[in-house]
């Protein structure tokens, strides 16, 4: 009898370090979810943009133009 108490208590603390042991396992954290900057841009969007830039340049054109005119006109 002794003899089966012994291996049935071996049996439980072997057991017990095992489920110990198998919940001590450390996992990687989660990765964070990637961010997407792709962002598409319809066609009106792009039309918006083409017509801001050329009237950004038609302003810096005639501020150009009105700057150089005021310098020749203070030459003379």
């Amino acid at each position: 009898m002794k003899l089966t108490l012994e291996k049935i208590a071996l049996t439980i603390i072997v057991a017990l370090c095992s489920i110990t042991i198998a919940q001590a396992q450390v996992f990687p954290p989660p990765q964070p979810p990637q961010q997407n900057n792709n962002i598409p841009l319809d066609p009106l969007s792009w039309t918006l943009l083409a017509a801001g830039g050329g009237v950004a340049a038609k302003k810096y054109y005639d501020k150009r133009k009105q700057n150089k005119n005021n310098s020749e006109d203070e030459q003379q």
